[in-house]
């Protein structure tokens, strides 16, 4: 099922795959197979068809990714973590709103965008990210694109924890708590064989 509003909604998809992968043995877990297809087909199957443009942050195997979107590459060395990747989408989107999903959850809500940003709307926030009911889900989250210069400055002082950063903004949190499973990752080979 995707997402049920209008065609071609005001976000750039960003898909974070830059991750090293080390609880998955350095595989690299968007390209990983999780029952028939690699796991980033699912997020592309809820959210690419809505989406103004993909965008995939990765730091290898580029041109496997290069076949589902545009690809994002670090611009701080040795994995720098999510809020690099972030960056990277920021900087890369042509929308005013970045739609960010992590590429090791094979099954996030349909209703993802239009939660997050009726959440953000009302609450008048750059940035809003995904609460699962018990805890707050950041790498769920709907972005300003004009947050980069920011994020540049937090990163070039040597920030780089995602809630820290969303806590300088006042950052909004959109309810999902009727979805507590939909935000479950897949990070070992035991997850994925599960």
């Amino acid at each position: 099922m995707t997402e049920m509003t209008s065609p071609k909604q005001g976000y750039s998809l960003l898909i974070l795959a830059g991750g090293a992968g080390q609880r998955m043995g350095g595989q690299d877990k968007g390209l990983l197979r999780y029952r028939d297809k690699p796991l980033i087909e699912y997020l592309l199957e809820k959210y690419a068809a809505n989406a103004k443009e993909v965008l995939i942050s990765a730091n290898r195997h580029l041109t496997d990714y290069q076949h589902y979107g545009k690809t994002l590459t670090d611009t701080l060395p040795g994995f720098a973590g999510p809020l690099a990747g972030l960056l990277a989408g920021l900087e890369g989107a042509s929308s005013d709103q970045v739609l960010v999903v992590p590429c090791d959850c094979p099954s996030p809500p349909a209703e993802l965008y239009t939660i997050l940003q009726r959440s953000k709307s009302a609450c008048g926030s750059q940035i809003c990210c995904a609460y699962d009911g018990d805890r707050e889900q950041y790498l769920f989250a709907l972005i300003d694109r004009s947050c980069r210069l920011h994020l540049q400055a937090f990163l070039a002082d040597g920030g780089r924890s995602v809630r820290a950063w969303y806590a300088e903004f006042g950052y909004a949190r959109a309810d999902f708590s009727e979805f507590p499973q939909s935000f479950k990752n897949l990070n070992t080979p035991r997850d994925l064989q599960q």
